[in-house]
């Protein structure tokens, strides 16, 4: 009786090493070969390391637990008929993480860390919820995903991740095997989980909302097992380095970082060819709400807008509007030409992209001139990147924006190159020597992982993109609403921005249709409008036109038809509503329009 009691009671703190041999075990991947695996660590949260707690093991073969020191937060465990790679988690009372234990075979010791920033690099590694990953992987996601070398590779994003977002983690190289101690002179990776801790107190993050942004992000690059990554979020949100840094006090998607700005207008000269100079950086300082313009050092405090989260103003007049992905939109006054007209321009946080992460197919929307003529009029097409940024393909970009895919023509000779540009960015450059021509193109990735793709000419002609996709019919009872930034077709913003909302009432996936009751403005007079996806082709959305349509008010209108192409995870979609006139020379009400996705 007393030794069951001892063999219990070693057992529990993950002291009793198994006895006996190797042998082998059968599993999806097929024939494993077992042995003995010792798994040895310290589990810690922020500030301490976490005494008796209880850590859950799956291996590759094999499976155990163990509980921590009751002083030290240390455990050892001994797996009988085990194989690495393998998983853990550490159930805390208010805090639950995960570790992993890279490399393969049997009989071995290996020391694995359970912590915070084990839990992101789980999530960087597996492009999946840590608790979920563990939940249902498999032998041979685990082997394939759990190597020395992935698991290198995620913890390098970890570390990047965090110094990007300002969170020292000066002398930690070794998330899961490196030492950890809240004593002594070797505490360089308790430092790093105080800093982490006090940053998540500061910006009001918190470790699963961070996690969840890591791991989206990671779902959607090459760096992920596609045996594990889900599908992200349509759901905008900022990236896991902003949701570290300073946040404004009435808009938690203005963070304080570098953001690129592009200005909707004409560069100093406007030839096909020429240098594009209407783009810019700023440095914003959120808790102060002020901007220092990187040309010239000028700076300029923005003013919150009363009653109207995430928008504000300048000292100029600009009216700026903030996604939840952080993606601004800016109605500002140009007298470049004497008189003051209005412009639009897009700013985001500066980022620094590979050309490998961008390469896919893209479907693009865009406001330039397709005619003879100085009126601008919509784009739509659709191009394939390779990962050393040659543009392949292109179709679709020839023919007016209703025109289903299977009816566009295409090209595969004279398409552009996308290379690098020292000052940020990337350049398009024309290869048909017949038409030359050359953009700057800039990227931007969301919390969710998607990314955004803006290039604009010499002649301030633009366009957006984002990788192709099926679109899938919104939830019904779905609100959202948003301020609505206009253009002409002389590129100029003649319209304040105003107000738009809707509430989804009903989908057909049988004929892709949606319907939504909306309101212009205010809501307190509203009316019905059908839309229907993946219209004319895969990735874009298009609104029926209607005439005579009875408001609640009981007084009637008529519904502009329109197609928009939707920036997924970024909180903003250009929309192009079509010429209302029956003329083939005479644009009316012919518009671009850049939606802005209030919070809700």
């Amino acid at each position: 009786m007393k030794m069951r009691l001892l063999t219990l009671s070693l057992a529990s703190a993950g002291l009793l090493v198994a006895c006996g041999g190797g042998g082998s075990t059968s599993s999806d991947n097929g024939s494993i070969t077992t042995g003995t695996v010792t798994l040895t660590g310290v589990v810690a949260s922020y500030g301490a390391v976490m005494p008796s707690t209880s850590v859950a093991i799956k291996c590759a073969a094999g499976s155990g637990t163990a509980t921590t020191d009751a002083t030290t937060g240390a455990y050892t465990v001994a797996l009988r008929d085990a194989a690495l790679p393998c998983v853990l988690k550490a159930n805390g009372s208010s805090l639950v993480m995960h570790s992993v234990a890279p490399g393969s075979g049997t009989d071995k010791t290996v020391t694995v860390n359970i912590s915070p920033l084990t839990e992101l690099l789980v999530a960087q590694l597996t492009g999946a919820d840590p608790a979920s990953f563990m939940e249902t992987v498999t032998t041979a996601q685990l082997t394939g995903l759990v190597t020395t070398s992935k698991v290198q590779a995620a913890e390098t994003s970890v570390l990047e991740t965090l110094l990007t977002a300002g969170v020292a983690t000066g002398g930690v190289s070794d998330l899961i095997s490196g030492a950890l101690s809240f004593s002594g002179s070797g505490n360089h990776y308790a430092v790093a989980l105080g800093n982490l801790s006090s940053t998540l107190t500061s910006t009001g993050t918190t470790l699963t909302g961070l996690t969840d942004t890591v791991a989206a992000t990671a779902a959607s690059t090459s760096a992920a097992g596609s045996s594990t990554a889900t599908a992200s979020s349509a759901t905008p949100s900022l990236p896991a380095d902003l949701l570290l840094k300073p946040k404004a006090a009435t808009c938690a998607a203005l963070r304080s970082t570098t953001y690129r700005v592009v200005q909707f207008k004409p560069s100093v000269t406007t030839g096909a060819t020429d240098p594009v100079t209407a783009t810019n950086t700023m440095t914003f300082d959120a808790a102060t709400l002020t901007a220092t313009w990187n040309d010239d050092g000028s700076t300029e405090v923005w003013t919150p807008v009363a009653g109207d989260t995430c928008r504000f103003t300048n000292p100029d007049g600009v009216d700026i509007a903030i996604s939840p992905a952080g993606v601004a939109v800016a109605r500002t006054p140009d007298t470049g030409t004497g008189t003051t007209v209005y412009r639009l321009a897009l700013a985001f946080p500066e980022q620094i992209h590979a050309l490998e992460d961008l390469a896919g197919t893209w479907n693009t929307i865009g406001w330039e001139t397709v005619s003879t003529g100085t009126a601008l009029d919509a784009t739509a097409g659709t191009f394939v990147m390779t990962s050393a940024g040659a543009i392949t393909s292109a179709r679709c970009f020839d023919q007016a924006i209703d025109t289903a895919d299977g009816s566009c023509t295409g090209q595969t000779t004279g398409l552009p190159n996308v290379s690098a540009n020292s000052a940020g960015g990337f350049d398009l450059i024309g290869l048909d020597a017949t038409d030359p021509w050359r953009d700057r193109g800039f990227f931007y990735r969301a919390g969710n992982g998607d990314l955004m793709m803006v290039s604009l000419n010499a002649s301030g002609e633009f366009m957006l993109a984002t990788r192709m996709r099926t679109l899938t019919l919104p939830t019904v009872g779905a609100v959202t609403s948003h301020w609505n930034y206009e253009l002409t077709t002389a590129n100029q913003s003649v319209t304040p921005a105003y107000l738009t909302g809707n509430t989804v009432l009903s989908t057909d996936i049988g004929t892709g249709r949606w319907t939504r009751t909306a309101w212009n403005v205010a809501p307190a007079v509203t009316y019905p409008q059908t839309l229907e996806i993946n219209k004319a082709r895969n990735g874009y959305a298009h609104r029926l036109a209607a005439t005579g349509v009875t408001q609640s008010d009981g007084s009637t209108r008529n519904v502009r038809e329109f197609y928009s192409l939707t920036m997924r995870g970024m909180g903003i979609s250009p929309v192009y509503l079509p010429n209302t006139s029956t003329s083939t020379t005479t644009s009316v009400n012919q518009l671009f329009l850049l939606s802005v996705q209030r919070p809700q």
